[in-house]
């Protein structure tokens, strides 16, 4: 009797483990896409989508200030997002600029300085709330020349003009 009461006991467990393996696998959740919480990494992606976007809404303007210089308005969705301008010349130095905005606001600069010698620098200025959080000078990271913007400043005054006798008033000095 006690080996047939051990062989069903025995029976029991071994059938009950195997229900427990039976049972069916979850599927692993799906990792979630990694959150940005820097704000230069937000700015650097905001760049990026819009330097990426399709078929966006552009308008040139030429502008005279002692030689012709291309400006260029990148919209979209009717919002300015990138103005480019095509070398200016300050004193004896020429300077190649992109700003990026979003919503109105500056959030990055990128130029390019000319002297006469040809000797050529590039300088980066990420920008939150009108001012420099990263700073970098031909690929290392510097202190800031500008440091902040507002309203007055020509990057937001350029943002504002909508004729070429607005963008010469702001350009032209």
């Amino acid at each position: 009797m006690k080996c047939l009461l051990f062989s069903i006991v025995l029976l029991l467990t071994i059938s009950c483990n195997n229900e427990k393996k039976e049972e069916p696998k979850k599927p692993a959740p799906e990792k979630p896409a990694p959150v940005l919480t820097d704000t230069f990494s937000l700015i650097r992606e905001k760049i990026k989508a819009i330097d990426e976007i399709e078929n966006p809404e552009k308008k040139q303007f030429e502008i005279s200030c002692g030689k012709k210089i291309k400006v260029d308005y990148t919209r979209h969705n009717g919002e300015v997002v990138r103005i480019a301008v095509d070398f200016l010349k300050e004193g004896d130095k020429e300077i190649k600029a992109d700003y990026y905005y979003d919503r109105d606001s500056l959030i990055y600069i990128f130029e390019v300085v000319r002297t006469p010698d040809r000797d050529q620098k590039t300088y980066s200025s990420y920008i939150a709330n009108d001012k420099v959080i990263r700073y970098f000078w031909n690929h290392g990271e510097s202190q800031c020349k500008k440091c902040e913007f507002n309203a007055s400043s020509k990057e937001y005054k350029l943002l504002k003009a909508n004729t070429v006798a607005e963008i010469e008033a702001v350009l032209c000095r």
